[in-house]
């Protein structure tokens, strides 16, 4: 304190060697045997100011009524008094660390109560942490030191009603060991701190902690272009936050013979994250555990698991051929994939859009060869008819089928002969009833004399030659009183060969 404006007064006027000999320092309640202090006027300081220690009190949460009064001679003057309380103790971190959970928007902490008394606890909350360092509790007011990137004063901000966005501090009842915090945002970090408070003054070792709460999860997650060996995952990566540092993904198949776990580097610039993993197994089950991660120096949180399941496909047959063909039929082969079982099956679907006929067949999967019969009559004759073979497997763990890549072929039945095959009116002529087919495009006329050595001579009659149901076709260079065979076949168009 101050000298007393009478102590300058006395000296400057030297008033018949009248002076203030000392000031009595007291303080109440009295707590220890040394409750009163004597200062003498030789006892400044070099600023000019007196200073007096109480020492062995009980602080806690009592009020202290400090008195000073002048001392001349014998006499001791009313004094001054002013009332106030001692710094109280800081609270405990617990062994196990102040942080007790954290989820997407809430952490609960907890701590140890202080060894003495004091009024009540105040949390502050911010934000806009720049670093996990060790604050530095220096004489620079609590506001403005270094564990803030803002300066910002504390508000009536509930942590409970209202997102944290900004500094904010909250009052806590004196009885409480634990908290939670809510209102917090996915993925983003805090620094809080807890002081004791008594009257107005506060604690000089608050706790701390930077807490970084935990992220989303991925959202629309998919797996997308399948093949037995492939297969691509999908994602959205949740929206805001600024920690999200990578996502960390783990494939597992149901049998446990095939287990990954992988980091992919969150890109924010893409709205859809994708992975393509390889080097799958076929016909086998999957799953796929995805997290996203957030990192901000040595703190590290990991969201919720958003997982799907998935079976890569089958390997296709190879090689599809034919291997007969009538009027209403054909006979298809091909080559079975490799580890193909007859607990599988083969799905096959013929079709031909132009007569508007389709149908489907099942068969084991140790078969190679089918046969599809009873194709339309006369309709179905001469007609290119798409084949797809498919084949399909029940993965061990998964309740669904999964169906290969088909293999696809383009076959055209043999169409129906002419008929009424027999000889015209005119010299070396011949007559026919066109094919009931409608797909014929041509004729051919084949004769041969029954002289050795002879050769067969050929003729193309196209269909639109004649408009008529019976068609004629005279026969060049025939020699009289030859025999000569004569074979006339009705020609339609081949995808595969004319």
């Amino acid at each position: 304190w101050k000298p007393a404006s009478l102590e300058k007064w006395l000296e400057d006027h030297s008033h018949k060697g009248i002076e203030v000999d000392s000031y009595d320092v007291t303080i109440f309640p009295r707590e220890s045997v040394n409750n009163s202090v004597t200062k003498l006027k030789e006892e400044k300081d070099k600023d000019g100011n007196y200073s007096a220690w109480f020492f062995d009190l009980q602080g806690g949460r009592t009020e202290y009524v400090v008195t000073i009064a002048c001392v001349i001679g014998k006499s001791r003057m009313k004094g001054e008094q002013f009332v106030t309380t001692l710094l109280p103790y800081g609270p405990e971190k617990p062994r196990g660390g102040v942080v007790k959970s954290i989820t997407t928007n809430e952490v609960e902490i907890a701590w140890e109560p202080p060894k003495g008394g004091f009024t009540k606890y105040v949390l502050c909350v911010d934000p806009n942490v720049s670093s996990t360092k060790h604050p530095e509790f220096m004489a620079t007011p609590f506001l403005e030191r270094s564990f803030y990137m803002n300066g910002q004063i504390g508000s009536a901000i509930s942590f409970d009603k209202e997102r944290v966005q900004n500094y904010t501090e909250r009052e806590l009842s004196n009885l409480l060991t634990d908290r939670k915090i809510s209102g917090l945002s996915p993925g983003e970090t805090y620094g809080i701190v807890l002081k004791t408070k008594t009257g107005g003054r506060f604690t000089r070792r608050p706790i701390f902690e930077t807490v970084m709460t935990k992220p989303m999860t991925a959202e629309s997650l998919s797996m997308e272009e399948v093949t037995p060996t492939n297969a691509t995952l999908k994602w959205v990566a949740p929206e805001g936050h600024k920690r999200l540092r990578a996502f960390r993904i783990l494939i597992s198949s149901f049998d446990n013979k095939i287990k990954r776990e992988l980091a992919v580097k969150h890109n924010a610039d893409k709205v859809v994250n994708s992975f393509l993993i390889d080097d799958l197994a076929q016909a086998t089950s999957y799953t796929v555990v995805i997290k996203s991660v957030c990192v901000f120096e040595s703190l590290k949180t990991i969201s919720d698991e958003e997982k799907l399941t998935f079976s890569s496909l089958p390997n296709s047959a190879t090689n599809l051929t034919l291997e007969n063909r009538l009027p209403n039929s054909l006979t298809i082969k091909w080559e079975p994939p490799l580890q193909a079982q007859a607990s599988h099956k083969y799905r096959l679907a013929i079709e031909s859009a132009s007569i508007g006929y389709s149908a489907d067949y099942s068969i084991a999967g140790d078969k190679s060869t089918f046969n599809f019969s009873k194709l339309p009559d006369i309709i179905g004759t001469g007609v290119t008819y798409a084949v797809r073979v498919e084949y399909v497997a029940m993965p061990v763990g998964s309740d669904k089928e999964v169906t290969s890549v088909p293999l696809t072929g383009y076959f055209t039945t043999k169409p129906l002969p002419p008929t009424n095959f027999q000889l015209g009116p005119e010299q070396n002529e011949v007559r026919f009833v066109k094919s009931a087919s409608g797909n014929v495009r041509e004729y051919k006329v084949r004769y041969k004399s029954s002289e050795e050595g002879s050769k067969a001579e050929e003729l193309i009659f196209p269909t639109q030659a004649v408009s008529a149901t019976t068609c004629a076709v005279k026969l060049e260079g025939l020699t009289p009183g030859i025999q000569y065979k004569v074979n006339i076949t009705a020609i339609v168009e081949d995808t595969n060969q004319a």
